[in-house]
């Protein structure tokens, strides 16, 4: 404890890039070495993009209101147009993502992503303003299905739980990001400033995706091992699929009799229901095709329902979470900017224990363990948000918010 306070104080540079270091080797073996590390980095910025964007909207909520004498619904429209659009983008996209080479077109996705960022800090117009963010909505609606694509072949099922979460910490961190960067530069350069700043992080990503993401087979051949330092691209899998054996429906190479999933089916006496049964290659599906199947099965349909509801209202605490702050408790700025990022984190804390645990729970086969988490997360987080919404004493009221941040998120 001595040395480092010495180190600190006599060669500060030093000793923070050797914190550094630490910190970037303890993430690197939570996460299962290096090779992991850079796909799990590189998706988590993808969705980290857009939460920053969205939280940039909410710092620049005073200033953006001023400038174009707009009230807390057009504010809110601006979030919400790029969302909804990217709800509806998310379908097309969605089966052309089985289609395409994803890592190409995801750089170019994000390059778009910088482009609407640049174009908004021009903007000389509450209405323009609105279509550049309803135009940004389409890049969003192309990331969110290549993202989960390129998660699924590059990490076995046992593992998704937990990896998604830390991609997932991702969006919550590019939200604080956004929030704080955006709010501190609109201080000195306006709104346009916090805008236009956002635009830089794209054009790095967009390069780095390009250059250190190769395009992985489908089907699990590319699947990542703890430890693994290169990422076996598609090319290389089908020139040499000797060594990259195509994995067993649990990625050990059971045979279906084995399958845990399928033993407790058996066990239970689940009989099959022949009208969402899949018949062929589901790539050749067209879209509406796809979507009926997807919503006949009422899990998935319990899925989007329950998606759409947290997205919500994240979206709403992400848009006006500064304002009410600063309403409410009376404090500036940079205060109110500080205890969002203070919420955020229990909103990380919980995304990345919640899925270790339900990672952990399936593995001894619990296999609802993600759905009952999921379900319980709402309801604690309900019952906990609401009396803090009530409370005017910072304090209890920030700690009851960190504490419904960590079962919502």
């Amino acid at each position: 404890m001595t040395t480092r306070h010495a180190g600190w104080r006599d060669n500060p540079l030093q000793w923070a890039e050797h914190e550094a270091r630490l910190g970037a080797k303890r993430v690197e073996e939570a996460v299962g070495g290096p090779a992991r590390t850079r796909v799990v980095v590189l998706l988590a910025c993808v969705l980290g993009l857009d939460a920053a964007d969205k939280g940039a909207t909410g710092a620049l909520a005073a200033q953006l209101e001023a400038a174009f004498h707009i009230g807390n619904v057009e504010l809110g429209l601006l979030v919400a147009a790029s969302s909804l659009v990217g709800a509806l983008a998310a379908l097309p996209f969605g089966v052309l993502t089985d289609r395409v080479a994803r890592v190409r077109v995801l750089a170019a996705v994000v390059l778009v992503w910088s482009a609407a960022e640049a174009l908004s800090a021009a903007s000389s117009s509450y209405l323009m303003l609105l279509l550049i963010r309803i135009g940004l909505g389409l890049a969003v609606g192309a990331a969110g299905p290549m993202v989960a694509s390129l998660t699924g072949d590059l990490f076995p099922p046992g593992e998704r739980g937990r990896v998604y979460g830390f991609i997932l910490t991702g969006e919550l961190v590019g939200a604080g990001v956004g929030l704080v960067l955006a709010g501190d530069i609109a201080t000195v350069l306006t709104w346009r400033g916090g805008y236009g700043v956002l635009a830089i992080p794209g054009v790095v990503l967009a390069w780095l995706l390009w250059k250190r993401l190769p395009e992985p087979a489908r089907g699990g051949q590319s699947h990542l091992e703890v430890g693994q330092a290169e990422i076996p691209s598609a090319e290389e899998v089908e020139a040499h699929p000797e060594r990259y054996p195509q994995p067993g429906p649990d990625d050990a190479g059971a045979d279906d009799a084995e399958h845990p999933v399928l033993e407790e089916v058996r066990h239970r006496g689940v009989e099959a229901d022949p009208a969402i049964v899949v018949k062929g290659d589901p790539t050749g599906m067209g879209l509406w095709q796809a979507v009926r199947w997807v919503v006949r099965v009422r899990t998935n349909l319990a899925l989007i329902i329950a998606s759409a509801l947290g997205y919500f209202f994240l979206g709403g605490v992400r848009s006006f979470a500064v304002i009410f702050v600063r309403g409410w408790y009376g404090i500036g700025q940079a205060s109110a900017s500080s205890l969002v990022l203070v919420i955020g984190g229990g909103a990380i804390a919980g995304v990345i224990v919640v899925a270790r645990l339900t990672d952990h729970w399936v593995g001894r086969r619990r296999f609802d363990a993600r759905m009952l988490s999921g379900a319980g997360g709402y309801i604690l987080a309900a019952l906990v948000f609401l009396p803090a919404l009530l409370i005017h004493s910072l304090a209890p009221a920030v700690l009851l918010f960190v504490v419904a941040a960590f079962f919502l998120a």
